[in-house]
């Protein structure tokens, strides 16, 4: 991962929202507004793809009580829209927070704990998500997640 500090802006009245990228060491910055079309107070929350060599440099955009994630690639420089939406799926889908796995090409979304009923669910496969914009593209699946909690020793 090259040293870069991926900031989301979620704007306000007189400024868009945007994806704004520093470099920490050569000071080369990049920002790019989100799509028009995106509700801006519902943008919730940001993560980046750590393997660059598949992807390209990608960021994943969580949006609070909708069914779909913003991808932004710094490569192409531009945004997908991945709908999560299945025909054969009768529970909403909240991108509210998002997580990869360590071990696998998953990517984990969830609404929160003001929506348990919708539970944490996991996109397998999810290795090219710019191919994929208008379908659910890759394997959907409900997963009960046992989260664990560590106490910090000081």
């Amino acid at each position: 991962m090259r040293p870069r500090l991926w900031v989301l802006d979620k704007g306000n009245v007189n400024c868009p929202a945007k994806v704004a990228i520093y470099n920490l060491f050569q000071k080369i910055n990049y920002t790019l507004e989100a799509p028009e079309d995106i509700p801006k107070d519902r943008l919730n929350y940001l993560i980046v793809d750590g393997d660059v060599k598949t992807n390209g440099a990608r960021a994943y955009v969580g949006l609070d009580g909708e069914n779909y994630l913003l991808v932004f690639s710094l490569n192409e420089f531009k945004w997908w829209r991945v709908n999560l939406h299945s025909a054969n799926n009768n529970l909403a889908i909240s991108t509210k927070f998002l997580a990869f796995s360590r071990k696998e090409a998953i990517l984990y979304v969830t609404g929160g704990e003001e929506r348990p009923q919708n539970g944490i669910w996991a996109l397998v496969n999810f290795n090219k998500p710019n191919e994929c914009s208008e379908e659910t593209p890759m394997v959907l699946k409900r997963r009960l997640v046992k989260i664990l909690k560590y106490n910090v020793l000081t």
